[in-house]
């Protein structure tokens, strides 16, 4: 069955300025919708409001047609990879699925990752910051839940585990993923489908020769 995520009317400002205005967002299970926009222009702030953490004017987030006002406190709905590290930093990594919503299914497949199998008798304080981004990754898309919000997850890892983060992203059609990164091309190499945000306001990229056209990037970036 195919799920959607639907966040539409979403408004919020700072410090008398309009971050965000009138924003609307769709995500289905099988798709991973890139979220691009310049350093400040509010992504993350978008993500943490679909999520429910973060007040706004206004933002309807519905999945499958029903309203949900704190989705976060839903079971097996939406589950958010923040910029920062989370998991607490004395428990061994193979605690972590104890203490998060993992099924005993998705503990094993999290554990049995030979990256995560070689260092889970290892406390959080002692991993590498790629290491522990790993972690993190790992462990919130091993979540039961529909959809995954994904903050900066690329932050911190070498380029050999940027491109096995991109195959496991890829490899999760059962969930619906929203991701932004810093880097765009991290971001193209793993969406099926891009958004960008532009003064405000999100658009849907059909060509990725908009994304010069919004000078979002230098003109010739994008080939063909």
């Amino acid at each position: 069955m195919v799920h959607q995520l639907v966040a539409d009317g979403i408004v919020k400002s700072w410090d008398l300025r309009q971050l965000l205005t009138d924003c609307y967002m769709t995500c289905s299970t099988g798709e991973i919708v890139g979220l691009l926009g310049r350093n400040g222009c509010g992504k993350s702030t978008m993500l943490q409001i679909v999520f429910g953490t973060l007040e706004s004017e206004q933002c309807r987030v519905k999945v499958d047609g029903q309203l949900y006002r704190k989705p976060y406190k839903a079971r097996d709905l939406i589950a958010y990879l923040p910029q920062g590290n989370f998991v607490p930093r004395h428990l061994k990594v193979a605690d972590l699925v104890k203490l998060f919503p993992v099924s005993a299914v998705n503990a094993a497949k999290f554990l049995s990752n030979p990256r995560i199998s070689q260092i889970q008798d290892l406390r959080i304080s002692e991993l590498s910051g790629g290491q522990e981004r790993f972690v993190e990754i790992m462990l919130i898309l091993h979540s039961s839940a529909k959809f995954i919000l994904l903050d900066e997850p690329f932050n911190a890892l070498d380029p050999i585990i940027k491109e096995e983060v991109i195959a496991i992203i890829r490899s999760h059609t059962h969930q619906g993923i929203i991701l932004t990164d810093h880097d765009y091309t991290n971001v193209l190499a793993v969406s099926t489908r891009i958004m960008l945000l532009n003064e405000g306001a999100l658009k849907q990229i059909q060509d990725l020769k908009e994304l010069e056209w919004y000078k979002y990037l230098p003109e010739n970036t994008i080939l063909g």
